[in-house]
């Protein structure tokens, strides 16, 4: 490469994540990009970082969070760049940022978002983002509960064919704004009283857009086999 990096990480363990040993190696950063690996010591640079004595890895990816307003509350992270996390999903559990209970709806399960008001819509979320900043990468699930939140009006009851119909349009929506995925919480309330043909339903939706389900399965415990056939 030619001409002046703006940051080399110099004299550090480097672990590149891709199985093989930690090895002695500089990392010569351009922009936002690594621009070059190994022996950089003849290399310019706008900056030099000394990490003698420490690893040099790739950010980590927090794969099961729930910091879906954590990113619009406190977009430094700093709890989560503090351990080296650049990428988070959040939305799990069956829980996530949007959409938003109809009123009178609620579920405990939501608690585990915190006390910031949940959005309408994943739309109305991802434009919040893009508005907060926030200073590493975010990809959101739609919660299951939520879906049932916005859409019944008694989210304890197995929903009606247009209940069922809405759920599915919502989740359409959340996948076109840029959402990833749908979670569901088997193991808790409303999650834990819907049936096959409805997380059928949803799960139809998620396949023809090519994204994912995941699940905190109904049972962890004696019944957990089950519960594993279940999702798959």
């Amino acid at each position: 490469m030619q001409g002046t990096l703006d940051l080399i990480i110099e004299g550090g363990w480097l672990i590149d994540g891709l199985g093989g040993p930690r090895r002695r190696a500089d990392v010569g950063v351009a922009g936002e990009r690594i621009a070059a690996i190994g022996d950089l010591s003849k290399m310019p640079a706008a900056t030099r970082m000394n990490a003698a004595g420490k690893i040099v890895a790739p950010g980590f990816i927090d794969v099961h969070g729930h910091d879906d307003l954590m990113f619009v509350e406190k977009p430094d992270l700093a709890w989560k760049t503090s351990q080296g996390i650049t990428s988070v999903v959040v939305g799990n559990c069956g829980v996530s940022g949007a959409p938003a209970p109809l009123p009178g709806n609620t579920a405990a399960a939501l608690a585990l978002l915190g006390e910031t008001p949940l959005f309408a819509s994943m739309t109305h979320y991802f434009d919040e983002l893009r508005e907060r900043q926030p200073v590493i990468n975010v990809a959101a699930l739609v919660g299951h509960a939520n879906l049932r939140l916005a859409a019944m009006r008694d989210p304890t009851a197995q929903p009606t064919s247009d209940e069922q119909a809405a759920m599915q349009q919502m989740l359409a929506d959340a996948l076109e704004a840029g959402a990833v995925g749908f979670s569901t919480g088997l193991a808790y309330q409303p999650g834990g009283v819907a049936q096959p043909p409805e997380l059928e339903g949803l799960a139809r939706v998620a396949a023809a857009r090519g994204a994912m389900h995941t699940s905190h399965i109904r049972n962890e415990g004696d019944a957990v086999e089950a519960a594993v056939d279940e999702v798959l």
